[in-house]
Order: C-alpha cells, then sequence, then structure tokens
C-alpha cells in the first residue's frame, strides 16, 4: 500500500499591531501631583513615616516641615502624640534634642519576629534641629504642639532666656525673656498662662518671685504675680 503524502503547511506570518500601546517608559509617581494634594495624603498617613519620606525629595521634605501639613492633620483629626528628649553632656557644647520614632509596622514585626526569630527595631531616637543658643535647662513645658524652654544656665551663669521648639515643623524661636533670671523654676500652665515660681540664687525685694506670660499665644512680655499659692 503506499501512503499518501501529507500536503505542506502553509506557513503563515505572525503580524504586530502597529496601533497597540507601548508601556510608558516612567509611570506616575507622588510627587508629581499638585503639593496640595500630596499634603492631603501625607496628611493621612503616620508621622513615623515622615522621616523616611522627607529623603524622598526637596518637595516632600519642604511639606513636611510645613505648618500647614499640621493644620490638615488637624482638620482631619488625625493629630498624634509625640515624644521628644532632651539630652545634656559636658561633651555637648548645646543641649540635643530627638523626637521618639515608632516603627509603624512594628506589631507586624513582632509577629514576624516570633516566626522567623529575627531581630527587629520597634523605637528610635532621631535627631532633630537643636537650639544653639538655647540655655542648658531642665525646666520646660509642653503647651499644644509647642515646648517651651524656660532659664537655666548660660556659661555657667543663670539665664532668663525662654525658647519655643515647635514641633509640627521641629523649629525653633526666640519668646520674650522673663524679667528674673532662673533656674529649674516651677512651671505650671493655667487658664492660658504659663507660671514660672522660684529657681533663682539671690532675689531682692523688688524683683519678683513669680511671673507669668500675659499671652503665650502671642508671645507677650511677662509680667509680675502676687498672691501665689502652691
Amino acid at each position: 500500500m503506499k501512503r499518501q503524502a501529507k500536503p505542506p503547511e502553509k506557513k503563515t506570518k505572525r503580524t504586530t499591531n502597529a496601533s497597540s500601546p507601548t508601556p510608558s517608559s516612567s509611570s506616575p509617581s507622588l510627587s508629581s501631583l499638585p503639593d496640595e494634594i500630596v499634603e492631603n495624603c501625607l496628611a493621612r498617613i503616620s508621622r513615623s513615616y515622615y522621616p523616611t519620606l522627607s529623603i524622598v525629595s526637596k518637595s516632600f521634605r519642604s511639606i513636611i516641615s510645613s505648618t500647614e501639613l499640621y493644620v490638615a492633620r488637624s482638620h482631619l483629626r488625625n493629630t498624634e502624640e509625640c515624644v521628644y528628649v532632651c539630652l545634656s553632656d559636658k561633651s555637648f557644647e548645646f543641649p540635643k534634642w530627638f523626637t521618639l520614632w515608632v516603627n509603624p509596622n512594628q506589631a507586624n514585626s513582632m509577629v514576624e519576629k516570633k516566626r522567623k526569630k529575627k531581630k527587629t527595631i520597634g523605637k528610635l531616637l532621631v535627631p532633630i534641629p537643636s537650639s544653639n543658643l538655647s540655655p542648658v535647662s531642665k525646666s520646660a513645658i509642653a503647651v499644644g504642639s509647642e515646648i517651651y524652654v524656660i532659664g537655666g544656665k548660660v556659661d555657667g551663669a543663670l539665664s532668663s532666656a525662654v525658647r519655643i521648639l515647635d514641633c509640627r515643623s521641629n523649629t525653633w524661636r526666640d519668646a520674650p525673656s522673663m524679667t528674673v533670671a532662673r533656674k529649674r523654676p516651677f512651671i505650671c500652665l493655667y487658664d492660658g498662662k504659663i507660671y514660672v515660681i522660684g529657681g533663682y540664687n539671690k532675689l531682692s525685694e523688688s524683683e519678683p518671685w513669680a511671673e507669668n506670660s500675659r499671652d503665650r499665644r502671642k508671645d507677650s512680655l511677662w509680667v509680675y504675680t502676687k498672691n501665689v499659692c502652691l
């Protein structure tokens, strides 16, 4: 029996569609959006991400250090409590300030730690700009989003200086000095005013034992306080 030969298969040419879209060489990023939208996005996430995001670009760093971002966080009711630490040592020319960074994925990291038995870092002290003009003081009080550093010593002498750390932008500014230089005074906040009591070596009868700020919101002058009861 003769076997019939199969007819040769026809080769078909593959055609490419010239009109098919080509993948974009660059994908859109958050930094390409308007600052208002970026600000709104950053206001919705934890502040723990900010140290990493601040090194992405100058634009991010500018937005993160702006007070507008924290106004947006307040409007969204997404405020957070932060821990600030001041360290002073003889080897430091000026006191150094830090904020406590908490790993936002700490909870997940603890689970992974149990699984993989690896060490994970959940907390870290992150340095922030320190004031080169701030005296060495152990008297400070937090008022809202600001920390008031009051009195202290400069080159061994008592100081009447008052410095304010704005925790929203981690920047410093001067407040009006007290009428008397003080070291380790008792400080309290009452009825919107900061009261400073005692904290001196020698005080004449004409100098106030206690004083308070008239209006801390306007950084106004300090005034003598009478009849202070502790």
